[in-house]
């Protein structure tokens, strides 16, 4: 018996049995096949069919999301009598600190005219008679050397010794590298230097030759020029710390105007014993009139 219930003999032909049941002849299954499918054909031509007429009359209907993108030469040429639409944007307005003085005076005329407000009258002033020369403050005297170095060692030899200072200025690598590169270079003296000019250019050239000397010797330019920074500041706090004593006893009532005059004297004596600029003392006569506005002023304070 075959999967579907029909009989077979062994080289796969029907056999007598099943070729008749009951009298009668059996119906060949490849009809009822043949109905089955040619029923499915009709109900898919049928669906075919519905969806041609409704589907695309559907989307026919159904506009797109798409955007079209008109290319910009297709608007050059829709046509020549269409209307010209600007595309440039508005341009905005100028800053005022952008404004030339010309249009600054402008802005202001064309809010105010006349009547300007009393805190707009310098200004627009100021722009109707602009100054006819720039103030420019008075250089250094070092300003005119070229290298780093120079200007340094310049500052240096014009510093009074005494002078107090803030702090030791510290000299590093990069003094040495552009001290090395300045002596490849004369310092020319020119005849249009002012006397104070030739002085000071002779002082450098001088002092670069110590160093370039000592530099032989194996110091180096930056290590002498800290030391003499130190030098300086050390002589600056030494003498403050003799001027704030003298400046003591002048306060003090009770010294004598002798003993004040014995203090200052006693702390030149030091000072130019270091070669330094001495103290000046107050005449006797300022001692007492201070002296005796600052006693008035306690007392009130403590009335």
């Amino acid at each position: 018996m075959g999967w579907n219930g029909s009989e077979t003999d062994n080289v796969g032909q029907p056999s007598a049995q099943g070729a008749v049941r009951g009298g009668r002849p059996r119906k060949a299954p490849n009809r009822r096949r043949a109905a089955v499918a040619g029923l499915i054909v009709v109900v898919l031509a049928v669906f075919v069919a519905g969806y041609c007429i409704f589907g695309r009359s559907s989307e026919k209907k159904t506009p797109s999301h798409k955007p079209t993108v008109t290319h910009p030469s297709q608007i050059a040429d829709a046509g020549t009598n269409s209307t010209k639409v600007s595309t440039a944007l508005p341009r905005s307005a100028k800053a005022y600190k952008d404004m030339s003085r010309d249009e600054k005076l402008k802005y202001w005329r064309d809010k105010y005219g006349n009547d300007l407000p009393d805190n707009i009258k310098p200004i627009v002033y100021y722009l109707e008679n602009p100054p006819q020369q720039t103030y420019r403050g008075k250089s250094r005297p070092e300003a005119i050397f070229r290298h780093k170095s120079e200007r340094q060692i310049a500052a240096f030899l014009s510093v009074t010794p005494g002078n107090w200072m803030m702090r030791p200025k510290v000299f590093d690598k990069s003094f040495d590298d552009d001290f090395t590169q300045s002596m490849g270079e004369r310092i020319e003296i020119s005849p249009d230097d002012t006397e104070e000019q030739r002085k000071l250019k002779q002082l450098v050239i001088d002092a670069k030759k110590e160093l370039a000397a000592r530099l032989k010797a194996g110091e180096t330019p930056s290590e002498i020029m800290t030391a003499t920074a130190k030098e300086l500041y050390d002589l600056g706090q030494y003498r403050r710390n003799l001027q704030k004593e003298v400046i003591a006893a002048q306060h003090d009532p009770n010294l004598s105007d002798q003993e004040v005059a014995d203090t200052v004297e006693a702390a030149n004596k030091m000072l130019e014993a270091k070669g330094l600029k001495g103290l000046k003392t107050m005449h006797p006569a300022i001692r007492q009139a201070y002296l005796s506005r600052r006693a008035e002023k306690a007392s009130k304070k403590a009335d």
